[in-house]
């Protein structure tokens, strides 16, 4: 798992380096963000040392489906940015929690596989 985070690391720092120079990071969304996707890691991985193994196992049952038709049925996921035409406040906000979610997901799944 440390040398997948690793190399995963290298990627995601390689990725953010061109989209910068491309001009394409909202700085203050994207330090806000980031903030709060460390404190949501925290809260995911506290959470995932709380939780049962056995609820786990449901929880994955559950959700890989539904991530899957999720993607499956969104053709333009991803497609459409329109992310500039909205005001600071509210971009502020939707990357704050999309932060804070992304982050708790990562951190209650991420750390390492689950003890089944």
């Amino acid at each position: 798992m440390g040398t997948n985070k690793f190399s995963s690391c290298f990627g995601t720092i390689f990725a953010t380096a061109r989209y910068f120079r491309a001009g394409m990071i909202d700085i203050p969304v994207a330090l806000l963000s980031a903030a709060l996707a460390l404190i949501g890691s925290w809260l995911g991985a506290s959470t995932a040392l709380i939780v049962s193994a056995k609820f786990l196992n449901y929880l994955l049952i559950i959700l890989i489906p539904l991530i899957t038709i999720i993607t499956l049925f969104s053709k333009n996921l991803g497609f459409s940015d329109r992310s500039h035409l909205l005001k600071l406040g509210y971009r502020l906000l939707l990357g704050g929690l999309a932060g804070l979610l992304i982050g708790f997901y990562d951190g209650f799944f991420g750390p390492a596989p689950a003890p089944f």
